[in-house]
């Protein structure tokens, strides 16, 4: 477009114009050169658009909402706990566990108490012996008390099934998806082995460590199942979880070794057919811990290994046994243990070697 009619009739009329009315006359000039500039760009674009190749017919969309269409050739999104369920959901867990492990750990005082009371049977005519068990048992009982965190309330039936109580009040566990293959489905593995420990406990049935450990193994599977932004909460509650279950087991150890300590300080009294009683309650007690997943470390005779075993120093072997080979173990002062199905070293045996 060449020229304004318009345009020509302005450039005349402005000089003959008061200064507000010629204001107002450029205004509509301006006005007039963008509709002229509007113009011109249509048309351009309309030669241009005719002499492109025909196009199939796209719908248009505003750009707010192309920005909100997903792209198609992505992969599809895996259903994933959100963050509030994720924290409900490790929350619930936690809360199910902790009610078990106190009951577990019940079952390990009442177990080493049945332990000791044998041991005191067998010496109920040596009064200062009997005081030195009551000792002991007062010492892991507070010991209990302590892991429990329950003060010091009486460790009875009555506080069993308290525990019990509260256990089967909980609320079920929430619902999540993980994605398995090409299909996201619902996990039922957690919650299918809390209910089976929970039935187990109501019926009167013994809570096990395996139980517990089965449960730890399944939390550290639900770690892959979530959002990454979200699997440190799961992280640090699978530690304290691994945190726990091991104080557990230590309790047990612990009560061991002092059943097994008075174990050594009747050898050393010479009386063989004592020693062979007491030796019947610690393997009664060993036994125990066998049933809670736990297996001694057998070293006895072995050499030397730094894997399962600490040396505190060794004897004469010439003086003291000439029929073991050199670096191999003498006694043991403390008893090693392992996990029965892992095989993961708990503690370590504590030696004297030969030289």
């Amino acid at each position: 477009m060449e020229g304004h009619a318009g345009e020509e009739f302005l450039q005349k009329l402005i000089p003959q114009l008061s200064f507000r009315k010629r204001r107002t006359v450029k205004k509509i000039r301006r006005k007039i050169n963008i509709d002229i500039t509007s113009s011109k760009k249509t048309d351009s674009i309309a030669s241009e658009t005719y002499n492109q190749p025909e196009q199939p017919h796209k719908p248009v969309q505003s750009q707010r909402k192309l920005r909100d269409i997903p792209d198609q050739t992505t992969e599809p999104v895996v259903p994933q706990i959100q963050s509030k369920t994720v924290n409900l959901t490790v929350s619930q867990i936690n809360q199910h566990i902790d009610v078990i492990r106190k009951i577990l750990i019940l079952e390990v005082h009442r177990d080493f108490q049945r332990h000791f009371a044998k041991l005191a049977s067998l010496f109920k005519d040596d009064l200062n012996l009997i005081k030195d068990l009551s000792k002991i048992v007062n010492y892991f009982t507070h010991q209990t008390q302590k892991c429990l965190g329950e003060g010091e309330k009486p460790l009875d039936k009555s506080l069993q099934q308290e525990f019990i109580k509260e256990l089967t009040a909980l609320p079920s566990l929430e619902q999540f998806y993980v994605h398995d293959g090409d299909k996201p489905e619902k996990d039922r593995s957690i919650h299918s082995l809390l209910d089976s420990l929970k039935e187990d406990i109501k019926k009167g049935n013994r809570a096990n460590f395996k139980g517990l450990q089965e449960l730890e193994t399944k939390f550290e599977e639900f770690v892959e199942a979530i959002r990454a932004d979200k699997q440190e909460v799961v992280r640090e509650a699978v530690a304290e979880l691994k945190n726990k279950n091991n104080d557990l087991k230590n309790l047990a150890l612990e009560m061991f070794d002092l059943l097994d300590s008075v174990n050594w300080v009747i050898q050393e009294l010479g009386n063989d057919e004592v020693t062979k009683q007491v030796e019947k309650v610690v393997d009664n007690a060993l036994q125990t811990l066998d049933s809670y997943g736990l297996e001694e470390i057998q070293v006895m005779g072995k050499r030397i290994d730094g894997k399962t075993m600490i040396s505190l120093g060794n004897v004469s072997r010439e003086k003291y046994a000439p029929h073991l080979e050199q670096y191999h173990v003498y006694s043991v002062t403390r008893r090693g243990f392992r996990d029965k199905e892992t095989k993961e070293i708990i503690r370590k045996a504590t030696v004297i070697t030969v030289d």
